[in-house]
Order: structure tokens, then sequence, then C-alpha cells
């Protein structure tokens, strides 16, 4: 089963059952009139994370967003991506809208191993790349040969 989750303009969560041809049913309960009050989108970006051996490596899909606009803020372990989004114009009138590029915000813990201060970030193509480095003491060296004495 996929289940749509759906939100209005008040944030309010409606979830749909959008087994085969599940959308198009949803989409025919409105009337086409009704669509100017219905705002539809993801609460958050989606999100890759990564472990190599000397990085993590957080992605963040922002598409159609100028990377200006995106603030990054480190507060002891915490991480926090965010961006305010547009002013919707009121003016505008919409008969179905899919899309629109409002906020979001995203905080991670991160662990000890992250060395906070050469963290660096990259915005192309409509992701958004975060490097976050570990410390030197906490990258995996692999085997080592001790000597007995």
């Amino acid at each position: 089963m996929t289940l749509l989750k759906v939100y209005n303009k008040n944030g309010n969560c409606m979830q749909h059952d959008a087994g085969v041809n599940g959308i198009s049913n949803f989409l025919k309960q409105f009337p086409q009139e009704r669509f100017q009050d219905h705002e539809f989108r993801l609460p958050s970006p989606r999100v890759n994370i990564r472990e190599e051996a000397l990085t993590f490596t957080i992605e963040l899909e922002v598409p159609g967003i100028d990377k200006n606009l995106i603030k990054m803020n480190l507060a002891k372990d915490l991480l926090t991506i965010a961006y305010s989004g547009e002013e919707l114009q009121q003016d505008q009138k919409y008969s179905h809208r899919e899309f629109n590029l409002q906020g979001f915000e995203r905080t991670f813990r991160l662990p000890q191993s992250v060395e906070g201060e050469r963290i660096s970030a990259v915005c192309s193509n409509g992701i958004l790349t975060v490097n976050l480095p570990k410390k030197e003491n906490a990258i995996d060296k692999g085997p080592m040969n001790i000597e007995i004495s």
C-alpha cells in the first residue's frame, strides 16, 4: 500500500491510500475551483547521508532554491539547515498547484567524531552537499602491527 500525505494551507495532514490510480481518484474528489485553497508540499526536503573513511556527507534536495537563502548553523552537536521560503502572492489564483517553494528546517545530531570547525557545503544542480570531516582520532587507519618486546 502506498500512502499519500497531503498538507493543506493550515498544515493539517490528510492521508489517502494511493494504490493503483489512487492519486487520480484522490484528486477527483475535489472540485476544480477548490485547488486554489490547497497547497501540496513535503514537510522537508529528502536527505541522503553517507559515511566514508574521512567524512560524513549529507545531501539535501533543494531544487529551485537560491543557495544564498539557505542558512546553516552548528550549535554544540546540532547542525540545522533552514530555508525561510517564498512569500505567496495573494493576488495569484491557481486552478491546480502541486508545488511551491515553502520553507523548511532540518536538524541533525552529529556524532562526536565530526570536526565542526571544518564543515563545508556546496549547492549545485538542486542538491545541497554538506561535508562533515571526521576528527583525526576518529579516522579508521586499518589494522596495525604491534611489536612484542
